[in-house]
């Protein structure tokens, strides 16, 4: 009896182990991990090319995230301004994505594919809020995110990026996105 007590026993601390090991890896191994780790693989001896490489990342789990929010927000909003602004980021950002995987590719840049697990989670805070409520959250981080964004692309700019594709990049979205924030921050005024 006692063995078996044992054998159960250990049968179940070795099934929750497993158990919280694969949550604990499919946490880890989010799609931004993964192209990070083959980035310092790739570029292990240049210190320059693996700070290229983490602000391309970067950007691209940036535009991942605006985008998915606001596929959702076009769906969910009533307010035409509010799913005109949300149909611009996708269209426009989904173009600045596809140049920054064309760059990347070029440079041999891992990127991720992805931003998922973030924008379910946004999402998911966002999902009993009144109407009027959810578009202010969705404007409120659109113009946050987009601050981020015109802040990482003008150091990128200044020099903390040197590479001459990626830099090219910077300088042809960067006006884009400063646009987007200036609609999203008088959007913003409105609403207040």
């Amino acid at each position: 009896m006692k063995n078996t007590f044992k054998i159960i026993l250990s049968s179940l601390c070795l099934i929750a182990g497993l158990s919280f090991s694969s949550c604990k890896n499919d946490k880890e191994d989010s799609s931004k991990d993964v192209a990070e780790d083959q980035n310092k693989t790739e570029f292990n001896d240049n210190k320059q090319d693996k700070n290229n490489a983490q602000f391309v990342v970067d950007v691209a789990a940036a535009n991942y995230y605006e985008i998915g929010l606001s596929k959702y927000a076009a769906d969910r909003s009533a307010t035409k301004d509010v799913k005109d602004m949300a149909h611009m980021i996708v269209r426009d950002h989904g173009i600045a994505l596809n140049d920054l995987k064309t760059v990347a590719a070029h440079n041999s840049i891992s990127i991720p594919n992805e931003d998922t697990a973030r924008v379910n989670d946004k999402i998911r805070s966002w999902r009993d809020k009144k109407q009027s409520d959810f578009e202010k959250a969705y404007i409120d981080e659109m113009v946050n995110e987009h601050k981020n964004a015109v802040d990482k692309l003008e150091k990128g700019a200044n020099g903390d990026v040197n590479n001459n594709d990626v830099t090219a990049w910077i300088n042809s979205t960067l006006p884009v996105v400063r646009t987007h924030l200036q609609k999203f921050t008088d959007m913003q005024k409105m609403m207040k």
